[in-house]
């Protein structure tokens, strides 16, 4: 069996803006990626994630749009979640990429 090591991974994080004509920065942020399919290993990755950003943000808090987060706000926001609905039906989306 291959031992497969951790990575570097790298993902945008997307930042609102006050006083700016763009209402969103987007950056890209450097973490550990714990290699494994396991929700344990997952949770690592996304709380070095969360680590980087707090840090290099100066963040006290960080909402990631994910089915998969903990956070009560997270899903109904996430792709999975976004919803059309008008007098005779309701549609939901997906995002595929």
């Amino acid at each position: 069996m291959a031992h497969r090591q951790n990575g570097v991974e790298h993902k945008p994080v997307f930042m609102p803006r006050v006083n700016s004509d763009n209402l969103v920065k987007t950056d890209m942020v450097r973490f550990e990626r714990h290699v494994g399919f396991a929700t344990r290993q997952k949770k690592k990755s996304t709380n070095d994630m969360h680590q980087v950003i707090r840090k290099k943000y100066g963040f006290k808090h960080v909402l990631e749009l994910s089915s998969k987060s903990g956070n009560k706000l997270s899903f109904p926001l996430s792709p999975f979640s976004l919803k059309i609905t008008n007098y005779r039906l309701s549609i939901y989306l997906r995002v595929n990429y």
